[in-house]
């Protein structure tokens, strides 16, 4: 026995011979997996933690979700909140084929097979009829899960001093009405699981979902309402068209347009210039005639015109303002109001020196100068 290495051992099986002209070694590992298990075995046991620390109640307190089982599948020792909503599994009674069906790996249901895919994760589902739940549905409307089957994803580890298997494991839910639907609490999963976590982010997935969803059926109906909206606007302006014409809409409808008038200030001094025209004309005159019918009926004559001339460019620019030809046609009409205010201007100057004193006139005259001259200002 030779050891080159200290972690094998060599052994010489054959030399050199005539018949073969080298020679064979057999190689060993010098300490087996089981041996290992056995040296930290012995290595627990001078440390005085031979003895068992735990009791099954802890155990299955700590960890509501589990599995003991031996060689023939025969349970041996399963959680508390497994075993509250699955009364079958009996320890020392309980087959565990007869409560579950293995869903992973896709191997044989056996102890062999479940030793040799030792490393893989594993997912358990227990058979209809057996969940000790109530409930009238057959699946959840958002994740489409089984409701009355109870998954369960854990690993497996092998305790070979009882030749045993212990399946840790979780339960497989989305939310709290998939964990409730299955007899179970939040409370149920242990701290250090995180189960917990997940099936928090699911309720909050489903929250947002079904705000998600109300807020799309608000936004069809308003749509729907927008439309309905444009459809009356439609009926109202065909009715517009065939009461009131064309033309006349503008003025009717535009607001932006009234705004946009009132503010130009070109448009205020055309409006107010004719205005304090017409006042001046009407104050002076009516001032300074004379008690004779002729000059009576001259006054009220020139009231009228100064009345109708401010009237009429008036009307014409609100109802036609939006042609070339309307705006020329205002301004002639404003032409001809400023000849006859010249006009009658000077016809009832020459009435007031007639009937009227020097002095009268003589004032008169200056106040008609100081108009002209404001005028020609504006």
């Amino acid at each position: 026995m030779h050891s080159f290495n200290p972690f094998f051992l060599h052994q010489v099986i054959q030399h050199k011979s005539e018949e073969c002209d080298h020679i064979k070694f057999l190689i060993e590992e010098k300490d087996s997996e089981e041996e290992a298990f056995y040296e930290d075995l012995d290595g627990f046991e001078e440390n005085g933690t031979q003895e068992t620390r735990i009791s099954p109640y802890t155990f299955c307190k700590a960890f509501p979700f589990h599995l003991i089982f031996d060689r023939n599948l025969m349970l041996t020792q399963c959680g508390n909140a497994i075993f509250r909503v699955l009364p079958q599994l009996q320890p020392g009674i309980c087959n565990l084929p007869s409560v579950f069906s293995l869903v992973r790996p896709h191997i044989d249901f056996s102890f062999q097979g479940m030793l040799s895919h030792i490393n893989t994760v594993f997912v358990l589902r227990s058979k209809e009829g057996l969940l000790n739940v109530e409930t009238s549905e057959n699946e959840d409307e958002l994740t489409g899960a089984e409701i009355s089957c109870l998954r369960l994803k854990g690993q497996m580890i092998y305790l070979p001093e009882a030749e045993n298997i212990l399946f840790l494991c979780s339960p497989s839910v989305m939310n709290l009405d998939d964990l409730t639907r299955r007899g179970l609490y939040l409370s149920d999963i242990p701290l250090h699981d995180a189960t917990r976590d997940l099936v928090l982010l699911g309720e909050q997935f489903r929250e947002e979902y079904k705000l998600t969803q109300e807020l799309e059926i608000l936004t069809d109906r308003l749509q729907h309402t927008l439309r309905a909206l444009e459809d009356e606007k439609k009926k109202t302006d065909r009715g517009c068209d065939q009461t009131i014409p064309r033309y006349h809409q503008g003025a009717a409808w535009d607001s932006k347009y009234i705004v946009k008038l009132l503010s130009s200030a070109t448009t205020t001094t055309t409006l107010l210039l004719p205005l304090l025209h017409y006042y001046y004309l009407h104050y002076y005159y009516t001032t300074t005639t004379t008690t004779t019918t002729t000059t009576t009926t001259t006054t009220t004559t020139t009231t009228t015109t100064c009345l109708l001339l401010l009237l009429l460019p008036l009307l014409v620019y609100y109802h036609y303002y939006t042609t070339t030809t309307t705006m020329c046609l205002l301004l002639l009409l404003l032409v001809y109001y400023y000849y006859h205010y010249y006009y009658y201007h000077y016809y009832y100057y020459y009435l007031s020196t007639t009937t009227c004193s020097r002095s009268r006139s003589n004032s008169s005259t200056a106040l008609l100068n100081r108009w002209k001259t404001v005028t020609h200002c504006l």
